[in-house]
């Protein structure tokens, strides 16, 4: 009688948890399908044998995982994160419905019976699934969910379930630490106090790891993108260069009548469209390939933001073919000269002696990036490859750990950083061969 109603109890609390399941993938469930009566057998197999001969310390580990196979096939077609999350979850619905059961029970029995009972695994069993299904019945569930979800979109296989295992493994351990080696009149207090510590952490390291990954999109454009763009430029340059001819052409046939007229039209030619044209000549001797439309978008934002800018290229560096080194290293050199000017205009924008050089130069067969900068306070160099670290007072860092990123998965990129009195350097080498 007894074994019946603990495979009665594992059932109910199966099917909760299915329903669970289906209400946080929001799906629905189907009974014509044989995979549901599979996932049911499995599930319950799974829960009684766990509950019945497992060590209390390797339940809940064992039995998410189990889960997150079963989900997995239940659920086909889900994204990864999802089928890893849905049984975290779960145990947390689970975790909620023992607390407020264990709270409940508190004030009607004294702690050695709410022990003895808590461990009978059958009148409970049927208790906590009653609460599970109102529990889950709240929106907040689904916003802590959803919020998983999307901060876990991005991650990597590894990434996602390497977090997930320090979870599930962090939550057994602090549960059977719980009901097993303290004071049980401390039990749910200390026990809720972990897992709300835990939780905060986690989701900060996911935060940071999101932060990371939005860095790494804002300079992962493509490098057909980047031809386009130095493309339209080179199309700018001629529209220019046509309509001070056209300027030229009005002021010759009008300097005899209006005399302010000339100087008006000359003042417009010496300083909007003469700058522009320098800025475009310039850049134009840069290598084509996507590196010419990084570094005069940049230089624009800079004379807009009036930040004395100086670009210097070696005339060797006329003929290096960047597209030849192939699309990914020209992205990643693309990716690594945006991060460096970005840092620079950050650096110096809020400065009076906001200098910034960029020098291009080449020697023996290798490209040099020079990106160069004023600065104020302090930089701790030996600190630039740690994530979130930033020498920008409200910045975020991201940049910086992502160039080392980069290099480290690059053999042909290497970088180096000088820092002399209130100047900064950093270049980028480039092996062409």
């Amino acid at each position: 009688m007894n074994l019946i109603l603990q495979i009665l109890s594992c059932l109910v609390l199966v099917l909760v948890e299915i329903y669970i399941w289906c209400r946080l993938l929001k799906r629905k469930i189907d009974w014509k399908s044989y995979r549901i009566y599979i996932t049911i057998g499995l599930a319950l197999a799974s829960t009684f044998l766990n509950y019945t001969y497992n060590s209390q310390f390797l339940r809940v580990l064992v039995i998410i995982l189990i889960y997150v196979a079963i989900v997995g096939f239940q659920f086909q077609g889900e994204k990864i994160n999802k089928i890893l999350i849905t049984p975290i979850m779960t145990e947390f619905i689970l975790i909620i419905s023992e607390f407020i059961l264990t709270i409940i029970l508190l004030f009607v029995f004294d702690s050695d019976k709410l022990f003895d009972m808590l461990n009978s695994a059958i009148i409970p069993n049927f208790i906590v699934a009653g609460l599970s299904f109102i529990v889950v019945q709240f929106s907040f569930i689904y916003k802590i969910q959803g919020y998983l979800v999307r901060k876990t979109e991005n991650l990597g296989k590894k990434i996602l379930i390497l977090f997930s295992f320090i979870v599930v493994i962090t939550i057994n351990v602090m549960l059977s630490t719980a009901y097993f080696s303290i004071p049980k009149e401390n039990m749910v207090i200390i026990n809720t106090l972990i897992m709300i510590v835990y939780a905060v952490i986690v989701v900060k390291i996911i935060d940071t790891k999101d932060q990371y990954i939005d860095i790494n999109n804002k300079y992962n454009a493509t490098t057909t993108s980047l031809m386009e763009y130095e493309n339209i430029l080179d199309k700018y340059r001629i529209l220019n260069h046509e309509n001070k001819n056209t300027l030229l052409t009005i002021r010759s046939m009008i300097v005899k009548k209006e005399k302010n007229i000339p100087e008006y039209i000359d003042a417009i030619i010496d300083s909007k469209i003469q700058d522009n044209e320098k800025l475009m000549f310039e850049t134009n001797i840069i290598p084509a390939g996507g590196l010419r439309a990084i570094i005069y978008a940049k230089m624009s934002t800079m004379q807009e933001k009036n930040i004395d800018v100086k670009l210097k290229v070696d005339r060797k560096v006329r003929t290096v073919d960047l597209i030849e080194l192939g699309e990914r290293n020209v992205l990643d050199i693309c990716k690594i000269v945006g991060v460096f000017l970005d840092n620079a205009i950050e650096a110096v924008e809020n400065i009076e002696n906001n200098h910034v050089s960029i020098e291009l130069y080449a020697v023996d067969n290798i490209l040099y990036i020079d990106v160069g900068n004023t600065y104020q306070g302090i930089l701790e160099i030996e600190k630039f490859a740690s994530v979130g670290y930033t020498t920008k007072e409200n910045g975020h860092g991201y940049g910086l750990s992502l160039v080392k990123e980069i290099v480290s998965n690059n053999s042909k990129l290497s970088n180096e950083k000088m820092v002399s009195k209130d100047y900064f350097k950093q270049t980028l080498q480039v092996k062409l061969k």
